[in-house]
């Protein structure tokens, strides 16, 4: 039960108004919703290692905090984002030589070749709005964002030129104070936790394949994942490794990991053949992976759920 409201507590009011301005990109996705997204967006399977300062009282520190917006005392801010990010992170270290923690996360990343728009924005309109990802339905209080962090990014976000958000007294009051308020936003942050729960034991076979070092399905190694960070970027493969590895693991069928595999396929080729460049490398080396997956496969199985690929 929501506490009762505090008259000295800031309110913050928010609607989406629908204008599409923030659609610039296809919506970064958890494994289960790339899954049943298969025939929608060709994704990848994207690595991040999220570093956070152990000493609180160094620049590092005061530079984080300044970044993240929280509007808690660095101390506290880093306590919070700690206790957040293992709602979604799947391994995570100590690493007391360069004093810091790392926490790595998987995710499904969309690769397309309309920039600046998301492939499904038409006419300023989401194609796929009843089954749009979690990363829309929770715009603008990302699940990966704790709540210290909510306000200072709503503020940022609705100021936007262009973007035009509802945030007068009639749209339903989304913040109170720091903290979520009652509303299908924050109902919809809750069932993202509950799905990064459903995909967490998928993501526990991938990275135990990582920590291996085998070259099977072609994983990168953690060492990999590790040094593309500090470099400053992610680690992507194709999501048919993240399948791969459900497939084995017994998460998913071996006819789900061909269906999603031709659905893959088909929107590779779609691209190949509506007159786009297809000049990635990226791109050509999935569509060659795919082609060599049962492409001549007519049958199409009935749609994954996002919670399918798990036992």
């Amino acid at each position: 039960m929501e506490a009762p409201l505090n008259a000295t507590e800031t309110i913050r009011h928010f609607s989406c108004a629908a204008c599409g301005k923030c659609c610039t990109r296809a919506p970064e996705m958890e494994l289960g919703e790339a899954t049943a997204l298969a025939d929608k967006f060709i994704t990848r399977l994207i690595f991040k290692l999220h570093t956070l300062p152990l000493d609180t009282k160094r620049g590092r520190a005061m530079a984080w905090w300044k970044r993240s917006g929280s509007a808690l005392p660095v101390k506290e801010a880093l306590e919070e984002v700690r206790a957040h990010i293992t709602l979604f992170s799947v391994d995570d270290v100590i690493d007391r030589d360069h004093k810091r923690t790392l926490h790595l996360t998987l995710s499904a990343l969309p690769i397309h070749e309309n920039r600046g728009a998301c492939p499904h924005l038409i006419d300023a309109r989401c194609a796929i709005y009843d089954v749009r990802p979690l990363t829309c339905r929770t715009t603008p209080f990302h699940y990966s964002r704790p709540a210290s962090t909510l306000t200072a990014y709503l503020d940022r976000f609705t100021k936007t030129p262009g973007y035009l958000c509802d945030t007068s007294e009639a749209a339903p009051a989304v913040l109170k104070g720091e903290g979520l308020a009652a509303s299908e936003l924050s109902v919809v942050r809750d069932e993202a936790f509950a799905l990064t729960t459903r995909d967490r034991k998928w993501k526990q076979a991938i990275v135990a394949q990582l920590k291996a070092g085998s070259s099977a399905f072609g994983l990168p190694t953690y060492g990999d994942v590790l040094r593309n960070s500090d470099a400053g970027g992610a680690t992507t493969v194709s999501m048919k490794a993240a399948w791969a590895v459900a497939t084995q693991a017994g998460l998913m069928t071996q006819a789900l990991f061909e269906d999603v595999c031709v659905k893959q396929l088909r929107l590779l080729r779609s691209v190949a053949s509506g007159g786009e460049s297809l000049q990635s490398d990226v791109l050509h080396a999935m569509l060659d992976d795919y082609e060599s997956t049962r492409p001549d496969r007519s049958e199409v199985l009935s749609q994954p759920t996002a919670a399918s690929c798990l036992a």
